[in-house]
């Protein structure tokens, strides 16, 4: 009983660590908006306000399970 405890503890540890490595892989860890001015200047935007924030975000939320699917399905690199 106590070794099928264990390898019940293993498998368990195993699919954690892929489930954590997983997400890693495909959650969206921050962003910006990257804009290039016709002058050649660039700028990065970080500050804007929330209603164009959650547009972003609910974007980015579609884009991470899209990426998750695919991780999945072996279409991402693992």
């Amino acid at each position: 009983m106590a070794e099928q405890n264990e390898n019940h503890f293993h498998v368990h540890s195993e699919n954690k660590a892929r489930e954590h490595e997983r997400k890693k892989k495909t959650t969206v860890e921050s962003w910006a908006i990257y804009i290039k001015w016709g002058d050649g200047k660039e700028d990065i935007i970080t500050e804007m306000p929330d209603e164009v924030a959650n547009v972003i975000d609910n974007h980015l939320t579609t884009l991470e399970k899209k990426r998750q699917v695919d991780y999945v399905m072996g279409k991402e690199d693992k």
